[in-house]
């Protein structure tokens, strides 16, 4: 969709899923992914992004929460603060962003502020290691990147909740799994 360029029609088409989903009886939708994947060989996000340019991103990221929530379907914004920048995938492992934090706001946060003014119920975190914020601590378990960024400095005051906490970047984290 992303390719596609226009956001009404991703906000038609996730309408669409989101009245598909209601009829279902299903009132939550894991997506849409709002990260913005600058990194080509990113084995993760890949054509589940918008696309590499965060404005760009942050349209559909708007266009996808406002479809599917006019369908009676919360939205879930994902992976916060950003996966689009990694090389490894946090199934296997912590992936590092390794970024400063004018960049993080500049380039990963602008689809999840355009999520969040767009009304999303809820927001999926990431288990990313950003350094800046988590030191060597998945964004799933960080203070810094949950209360501080996303509910302090962005003012989200919706659902949050964690990717699989099976997925090894978080898993090795939280114990119970040889490092």
């Amino acid at each position: 969709l992303g390719a596609v360029g226009d956001p009404a029609v991703t906000r038609r088409i996730y309408r669409t899923i989101g009245a598909e989903l209601d009829g279902l009886g299903l009132n939550l939708n894991l997506a849409p992914t709002v990260d913005v994947n600058t990194a080509d060989d990113n084995p993760i996000i890949g054509t589940r992004s918008f696309g590499a340019e965060p404005d760009r991103v942050a349209a559909h990221a708007a266009a996808a929460v406002s479809g599917l929530q006019s369908a009676r379907v919360a939205a879930c914004a994902k992976h916060f603060p950003g996966h689009g920048a990694t090389l490894a995938d946090s199934h296997l492992e912590l992936p590092t962003v390794d970024i400063d934090l004018d960049l993080l706001r500049r380039r990963e946060l602008p689809p999840f502020a355009a999520a969040i003014e767009a009304g999303t119920k809820s927001i999926m975190t990431a288990h990313i290691r950003v350094p800046v914020l988590t030191g060597d601590a998945p964004a799933t378990f960080s203070r810094a990147v949950l209360v501080d960024l996303l509910r302090g400095e962005l003012g989200f005051t919706g659902v949050v909740i964690t990717d699989a906490l099976e997925m090894l970047g978080a898993a090795r984290h939280a114990g119970g799994i040889p490092q």
